[in-house]
């Protein structure tokens, strides 16, 4: 509910200006995203980011990424001998580029500091892999460690997801940096031999840019 009112209270502010014809530099930036928490799913981007804005308050945001995207996760537990267990953990992977587009309104906090707020769609397409870790027990003590990846072919895998975010930056005459931040997103992933709708919350996602107005 605060997310939405702020951006709408952002954009109304765009109705006493319709009049005023001042133009903008777009700015071209680079970005990295960093995903942590508990849950299976999570992205890690570095790319180029393109922002078009409209008036003070409104600006349009597009990207072009690369980086991978971990979809699942499950654990096994192998016994080998009475005392002694295998503890097997796969964790499917896709690298893949990805497209973004987002609508950000921002507010001006103090001076040269201003808060934004963005819904952002992405999409991104690429191929599955698996990762396997093995962890040997005995005695509840940790014995052996070994991590490998599978050549086995999961197929290609089509990712979108649509994710809320805050965000602040500072933004001086040519240039501007800043970070943005989202608890979760929305996602539907599509392979070959699945399709999985998911909604995390838990995850914290954030990022950082630079950006130079052209």
């Amino acid at each position: 509910m605060i997310f939405f009112f702020f951006c709408q209270y952002a954009l109304a502010q765009t109705t006493g200006h319709i009049a005023e014809k001042r133009s903008y530099r777009p700015e071209l930036g680079l970005f990295v995203e960093q995903a942590k928490g508990p849950f299976t799913a999570g992205v890690n981007l570095s790319g180029l980011q393109y922002i078009v804005r409209r008036n003070e308050y409104k600006s349009y945001r597009f990207f072009l990424a690369y980086g991978h995207l971990r979809t699942g996760e499950r654990k096994e537990l192998w016994p080998i001998a009475y005392d002694t267990v295998a503890e097997v953990r796969y964790i499917f992977r896709s690298r893949m580029p990805m497209l973004g587009a987002a609508v950000q309104a921002q507010r001006n906090f103090y001076r040269n500091i201003y808060l934004f707020a963005a819904l952002e769609a992405r999409a991104g397409y690429g191929k599955r892999e698996l990762e396997s870790s093995v962890v040997k027990y005995h005695r509840g003590l940790i014995t052996e460690f070994d991590t490998y990846k599978s050549t086995v072919d999961y197929g290609s895998l089509f990712y979108a997801g649509f994710v809320p975010t805050l965000g602040i930056k500072a933004q001086f005459k040519r240039v501007n940096l800043g970070a943005e931040a989202w608890p979760g997103m929305v996602t539907v992933s599509i392979s070959n031999n699945f399709a999985d709708f998911d909604m995390t919350l838990g995850n914290l996602s954030a990022r950082l840019f630079l950006n130079y107005a052209l």
